[in-house]
């Protein structure tokens, strides 16, 4: 997977709105926060007007989602997930969580600033190489949740 190309989405539209459901769809990681219905829930509740959306790509098919936008932190200028305290879970997305594309979207997102992750499950920040060469990578917190799968309620006793 050399070969992956990083855009900017800085303007949704309905095509790449049906490319990122369609990853969505197709990923084992998928969950509310990381779908464009949450995405487009936050810039109409926060009236965000400015947004990046770091799309990666493979073979013309859309691999990884990284929806971002800019604000402060501790006093430092971030690109980080929108939500705000509403955010349970991480926004970024990639197929089968492929420790290439989540990295290529990091990096890509460093090039152009600092970035503030809340909310990443431990199993994706394992996949970061820690070899960014800035920037610091802490976990602040642990959030157990059960994951439902079918038939939902099938663990739980009667």
């Amino acid at each position: 997977m050399k070969n992956i190309e990083i855009k900017i989405v800085k303007k949704l539209d309905s095509g790449f709105i049906e490319e990122w459901n369609a990853l969505v769809n197709a990923s084992n990681n998928a969950h509310f926060f990381n779908t464009p219905a949450w995405f487009i829930s936050c810039i109409n509740a926060f009236d965000i007007y400015e947004y990046f959306i770091f799309a990666a790509y493979y073979e013309n098919e859309l691999m990884g989602v990284l929806p971002l936008v800019k604000e402060k932190k501790f006093a430092v200028n971030v690109f980080a997930s929108p939500g705000k305290k509403l955010l349970e879970k991480t926004t970024l997305i990639a197929k089968d969580n492929n420790p290439e594309i989540l990295n290529k979207l990091i990096l890509e997102v460093l090039k152009h600033g600092n970035i503030y992750l809340a909310e990443v499950s431990k199993d994706v920040t394992a996949t970061f190489s820690i070899k960014f060469g800035h920037g610091l990578l802490t976990l602040s917190s642990i959030n157990p949740y059960i994951p439902l799968r079918e038939p939902p309620l099938g663990a739980l006793s009667n």
